[in-house]
């Protein structure tokens, strides 16, 4: 089943989720600390360029970013029955996800 089927059906069950996480190693923080006084301070321009470059080479995380489902943590530290029913919930798109797949409204 496509992701965003998955955390839209999820939902429907009453687990909120999510995606969170994107390549943060090109929002430009990754570029600000690296042109830091202290980065410079300790490593040469050299070191920096290729650790800048060697950022390119994080195979998979792009994928990972994209299909990652995120909880908070107050959901995932609760009582026993209630990370059960999420457990439970997951259990049950699994069984059906053939049909969701096809029924479902996002992708």
């Amino acid at each position: 089943m496509p992701y965003g089927k998955f955390v839209e059906a999820l939902n429907a069950e009453g687990v909120p989720c999510g995606g969170i996480y994107s390549e943060q190693y090109f929002d430009g923080l990754l570029d600000e600390a690296i042109a830091s006084r202290g980065f410079r301070r300790l490593f040469s321009p050299k070191r920096l360029k290729e650790y800048r470059d060697s950022l390119h080479e994080l195979k998979g995380n792009k994928l990972v970013c994209q299909t990652t489902v995120a909880m908070t943590q107050n959901l995932l530290l609760a009582d026993n029955r209630s990370v059960d029913q999420i457990v439970e919930a997951v259990a049950k798109l699994h069984a059906h996800s053939a049909e969701l797949a096809k029924t479902s409204k996002t992708s």
